[in-house]
């Protein structure tokens, strides 16, 4: 179950890193920066991704629980954990907090013409297909790092147990 964990949040971060960039505070010079910023994350529906990225993850504890053969007498309590767990991660990822970040992230890394560039493809109708299929790109990212985890388990299995009995 553990590695589940471990791959589940893997894919989490993989699936927000790969909707956002890097980090920095902006300048009051910088309100061009930060006005394409805005606008770029509107246009990529980041908000939206997390939203997504929340149900999976919400589905996949789900899962896991369901195949970690819980017997019913502590099933009651596994629930109540994952219920904490997910309201944590839901308050943690809440747009409204975190969108001041993503600003950051943005305008750290590129100039303003840069995110004007960004910002005009994202209008263009090939802009707008990439993000309209970029959930299918995620989607199947995760499920190919699912497999190689999955892959590599009992190597992973095979490791800790040498760990445990040094």
């Amino acid at each position: 179950m553990r590695s589940r964990i471990v791959v589940f949040i893997c894919c989490l971060m993989f699936a927000v890193s790969f909707s956002i960039c890097n980090a920095k505070t902006v300048k009051a010079e910088d309100k061009g920066k930060e006005e394409y910023a805005k606008e770029i994350i509107a246009l990529t529906d980041v908000g939206k991704i997390l939203d997504q990225v929340m149900a999976q993850m919400k589905q996949m504890q789900g899962q896991m629980m369901a195949q970690a053969g819980i017997p019913e007498s502590e099933k009651e309590k596994a629930m109540e954990l994952q219920d904490k767990l997910q309201d944590l991660m839901t308050k943690a990822f809440d747009m409204k907090k975190i969108e001041p970040q993503f600003i950051d992230i943005f305008t750290s890394v590129y100039t303003v013409e840069e995110l004007k560039a960004i910002s005009d493809f994202y209008k263009t109708p090939e802009g707008k297909s990439m993000l309209q299929k970029q959930p299918q790109v995620v989607q199947k990212s995760v499920q190919l790092a699912q497999n190689l985890v999955q892959g590599l388990l009992p190597e992973i299995q095979k490791i800790v147990e040498e760990a445990k009995q040094k």
